[in-house]
């Protein structure tokens, strides 16, 4: 299904899921000009998780739209209450933040 049979349906909400990868910046971009009044979100998770981890929200991705590096991926969003995350390598401590 394209974006643009999907504009054709003239819905104010549409719900997309996207499974094992974010979606692209010039995928989120059509979108957003295909669907001006549409807000955009997206989520990420496990299933261990129960699923939902972190959110990405409107003006998420209108920011990570605007950055000027074109080749950093769109977050993935900011974690959810009560959610704690931890980032590392196979054989490294955890990150620090940021």
């Amino acid at each position: 299904m394209t974006l643009a049979s999907i504009a054709a349906f003239n819905s104010r909400a549409w719900v997309s899921r996207s499974c094992l990868r974010s979606l692209s910046r010039p995928w989120v971009a059509r979108a957003l000009a295909t669907f001006p009044a549409v807000e955009f979100s997206q989520g990420y998770g496990l299933t261990e998780t129960a699923p939902l981890l972190t959110l990405l929200d409107h003006a998420g991705h209108l920011a990570a739209l605007a950055d000027t590096a074109p080749r950093r991926p769109l977050p993935c969003g900011t974690p959810l209450p009560a959610v704690q995350l931890r980032i590392a390598g196979p054989d490294a401590p955890a990150l620090p933040p940021g």
